[in-house]
């Protein structure tokens, strides 16, 4: 039996794979040329990315392509489970021993690595087994070596230093005793390495466009001018944004069960709101970097605005390597997703953010007494309705919109204030005329049912109450609500 073919979704988790992720082709994102010549020169450089960049399908195509040429025998291998290691060296370098055995059984079915490690780790300790394993496999190998290594910058300390000076200390001998090239990457830069460093840069705006049109050529779906413009706008080509924001809005809203609906403005603002609010792994991890001195030291003043700057190059440069800032000067938040997720914060960083001093007005008791002072009834639900009382936030959107037939909320949010307010017609001319409201000036509105007493327009809850109990149909009770404000004033059905 066949097994059905899946279609292919934007990619939130892992590396992209060209059978399941739309995705732009992860070596065209970095320098290959320059990869490959550093290569050939037998060079050890460093890849670095903040995370969920697409570092590792980078590493991953480049192994698939310089195995697939013969000319070299490459392995990629993370690195990343010698973390809970510390700087325990001997645990660090049995990780990244076995690892990295695995890996070459995976990738080139080759167990020399695998046999010898254990042995060499027992006689040589963990501050020179690496080196000789590596001097050892390399001999063996009938093609030069060249290793791609992942979440180099989890190791700490010693741990870290180990790996390090091991394969400066064996770099002579490349590349019929040490690997011709290796490949350091992590999310910072490896300063203690004396080597060249590529930073994989966010997708361009053509990219961002080319993966939405995958989207499109293969639903039939099409993204709006203003749709595809709101996502690079939001993210300015974050790809781990850019995907999040497309998987929720094509794969997760209202959007995935209608394909002839556009992609427009409104539905990246609301997939936006749902991403801030939700707080996926890579959003709450930006969160718990804000909570490093050196890092709110550059936020705090960048979303302040006008506060004095206290943070010094070093503390810009390891932001600007986490991303959260962007790539070039001015300092400023690398995106708007990042700079509201940044204001609402983390309970520590708010109070952190509040501890600045207070501007001039009113004190805690003041505000204390003025909410006090306000007047119990705060409900529109009896009272007449302006212009002037009306604002429109962007998390209220989906209600603007004439296709939703189900608005939800928690009391106080706001629900009955637009069934009263999408009555009135200043109102709806208002709303109609942002150019995110899907309103338009020929949009009717009428009330179906409320809990203000309008016989002529819907039964009460008492009528309804009476209905229910005679056994009829409620849809039918619906069905003649709806026949009657459908038609024409003058129909015998109104009188």
């Amino acid at each position: 039996m066949r097994m059905p073919v899946a279609m292919r979704e934007f990619s939130t988790e892992g590396p992209v794979t060209a059978e399941d992720h739309y995705h732009i082709p992860p070596l065209d994102r970095v320098d290959l040329v320059e990869i490959r010549r550093l290569i050939a020169r037998k060079r050890y450089f460093v890849l670095h990315a903040p995370r969920q960049t697409g570092k590792t399908s980078a590493l991953l195509a480049l192994q698939d392509l310089l195995n697939a040429e013969g000319g070299c025998a490459c392995v990629y291998v993370n690195i990343e489970g010698a973390k809970t290691a510390g700087e325990d060296v001997e645990a660090a370098i049995r990780t990244v021993l076995n690892e990295l055995a695995e890996s070459a059984i995976d990738t080139l079915g080759d167990n020399s690595l695998g046999k010898m490690w254990p042995g060499l780790l027992a006689k040589a300790g963990g501050h020179s087994a690496l080196r000789v394993a590596l001097t050892r496999w390399s001999r063996a190998s009938e093609k030069p070596l060249v290793l791609l290594v992942d979440e180099i910058d989890t190791l700490v300390g010693d741990s870290l230093l180990a790996v390090l000076r091991q394969l400066r200390a064996g770099y002579h001998l490349r590349p019929k005793g040490f690997p011709q090239s290796v490949v350091l990457c992590g999310v910072r830069d490896v300063r203690d390495v004396k080597a060249m460093s590529f930073r994989l840069g966010d997708f361009s705006q053509d990219q961002v466009r080319a993966l939405l049109g995958q989207h499109t050529e293969e639903t039939g779906q099409p993204f709006a001018d203003s749709g595809v413009d709101a996502v690079w706008t939001h993210t300015r080509g974050q790809p781990w944004l850019v995907n999040a924001l497309a998987y929720q809005m094509c794969f997760r809203g209202t959007l995935a069960a209608d394909r002839t609906r556009a992609v427009t403005e409104a539905d990246v603002l609301e997939a936006r709101e749902t991403l801030i609010q939700r707080r996926d792994t890579h959003l709450d991890q930006l969160t718990e970097k804000l909570r490093e001195d050196r890092v709110w030291r550059v936020i705090a003043p960048t979303l302040a605005g006008g506060e004095e700057p206290r943070y010094t190059a070093l503390d810009v440069e390891y932001a600007r390597e986490l991303g959260l800032i962007a790539q070039d000067p001015p300092v400023r938040m690398a995106n708007p997703i990042y700079a509201e997720v940044a204001r609402q914060g983390h309970p520590q960083v708010c109070g952190r953010a509040q501890a600045s001093p207070r501007p001039a007005g009113l004190g805690v008791r003041q505000l204390r007494q003025a909410l006090a002072d306000l007047p119990e009834g705060t409900s529109h639900r009896d009272a007449g309705l302006s212009v002037a009382d009306v604002y429109l936030p962007r998390s209220h959107l989906k209600a603007m919109d004439p296709d939703v037939s189900v608005v939800v909320g928690i009391r106080g949010a706001g629900k009955t204030f637009w069934w009263q307010a999408l009555q009135n017609s200043d109102v709806r001319l208002l709303v109609g005329k942002s150019e995110i409201s899907r309103l338009t000036d020929a949009t009717e509105v009428k009330a179906g049912f409320g809990v203000r007493a309008a016989p002529d327009d819907y039964p009460s809850k008492d009528v309804l109450a009476n209905l229910l109990e005679s056994d009829v149909d409620p849809r039918l009770v619906w069905r003649t609500v709806l026949a009657r404000h459908l038609s024409p004033e003058d129909a015998s059905l109104r009188q």
